[in-house]
């Protein structure tokens, strides 16, 4: 099949589109379809050029599915655009995470509000929905009217949940150079699709505030509304997370361990594909022999000791057939802690330098560079330059970052529980 004619036919599914809801014909003139073998399912691209909406369609994917399931998967593509889920979703930190939460709250919202038959579309039973996530005993959640941050919230507090295939990328951000979640914001799509819903009349409006329901009625703030309907908007707050939480998933990246961020973690186009739930593919995870080197250091300063707990019990919780972990108090000295991990040493002054002279040393033993560091710190040292900066993982308990290598990872516990 010729391209033009994948076109024509997605033009021709648009006009049809109207038996769901007016919505989904009118916002596909802002956009322009493309097949391509860039992703494997479908996908949305913005610009913040004035160019539109790009559609991307993978070619494989579009001849195999249903004509139900492609006006499911256009529909779906569309709420992700009125919804600003791109936006939305840069405010929470687990990324696949937050676009299985959109997908969820999306595909309930075409059966609950628009009138699309969840059997109907093909595979459904494999795709993300809440009766499929939250099974065995995840399954407290019951309620497919929750919105996408809400749903994010019950998904990194569930420990088991089911792996899922997904329908489609998420690739919202800006597809040029230099571009920002500002861009992302205001793209010129973006931008018409505020004026079109502006310019619908009271009823019209009316009518979609109630199919789209909690989505606009008690979720994001106001500024990540599209401008069209954001009066519909109440504040609502993200959830904050346990700064544990990015800890394990970061571990849990090493050692491809099944959590629920193991489930997503397939081609990471696919994994965070949320327009559309279609059948995707997933990795079988490698399996390393040895285990990972972890090493964790605490800052000795007294304004560290509520977090100090914290992180000696994660480190206690890890499972040693995977992990060889140690952790260490610094000051100006590193103090190794025994097994009990029951005192922290130190309390002087600062030093970071001091810390990649002892993981040297750990080398010069015939140790091997740890595969990944995680430093707890109020930020105040001095200077450090590791061999390895992108293995380390600064958790700040103040905003001062002045002393962390640019190319570490940075998390400011402020922004956690």
């Amino acid at each position: 099949m010729e391209d033009s004619t994948r076109i024509a036919t997605i033009e021709a599914l648009s006009l049809e589109l109207d038996a769901y809801h007016e919505l989904f014909v009118a916002l596909w003139k802002v956009g322009a379809p493309t097949f391509t073998d860039k992703v494997k399912t479908a996908s949305i691209v913005f610009s913040h050029t004035g160019k539109p909406i790009k559609f991307l369609f993978n070619r494989d994917f579009w001849d195999q599915l249903s004509t139900y399931d492609r006006k499911f998967v256009l529909c779906h593509e569309m709420l992700h655009v009125v919804l600003n889920h791109g936006y939305r979703s840069t405010d929470l930190l687990l990324s696949e995470v937050a676009n299985i939460a959109a997908d969820i709250t999306i595909n309930h919202m075409l059966v609950n509000r628009f009138g699309f038959i969840r059997e109907l579309i093909t595979n459904w039973e494999s795709l993300c929905w809440v009766d499929t996530v939250f099974t065995g005993k995840a399954a407290s959640c019951t309620d497919t009217n929750l919105t996408m941050e809400e749903y994010y919230e019950k998904l990194v507090s569930t420990p088991d949940l089911t792996a899922m295939k997904l329908v489609d990328e998420h690739r919202f951000s800006p597809n040029s150079a230099g571009a920002t979640n500002e861009a992302l914001k205001n793209s010129k799509a973006v931008t018409e699709v505020d004026a079109w819903l502006q310019a619908q009349g009271a009823e019209f409006l009316k009518d979609l505030k109630s199919r789209l329901g909690n989505e606009v009625a008690s979720r994001a703030t106001a500024d990540q509304m599209s401008r069209g309907i954001k009066a519909f908007a109440k504040p609502l707050s993200i959830p904050k997370v346990k700064w544990e939480t990015v800890i394990k998933s970061k571990l849990n990246g090493l050692s491809g361990s099944s959590t629920v961020r193991e489930w997503i973690r397939t081609d990471r186009r696919l994994e965070t594909f949320s327009d559309l739930l279609l059948p995707g593919e997933y990795e079988v995870p490698k399996h390393r022999h040895l285990k990972y080197n972890c090493i964790f250091f605490i800052d000795a300063s007294g304004s560290m000791w509520d977090e100090t707990d914290r992180m000696v019990a994660l480190v206690k919780s890890l499972p040693q057939s995977k992990f060889a972990a140690q952790i260490c108090s610094f000051d100006c000295e590193v103090y190794p802690l025994d097994s009990a991990m029951s005192e922290i040493f130190g309390g002087g002054g600062t030093s970071f330098e001091i810390l990649e002279t002892y993981l040297q040393n750990l080398v010069a033993d015939g140790n091997s560079y740890p595969d990944v560091v995680f430093v707890l710190t109020d930020g105040y040292g001095d200077d450090v330059f590791p061999m390895f900066p992108e293995r380390w993982t600064w958790l700040l308990t103040c905003d001062y970052d002045t002393h962390v290598p640019s190319k570490s990872q940075k998390i400011q516990l402020a922004n956690f529980v």
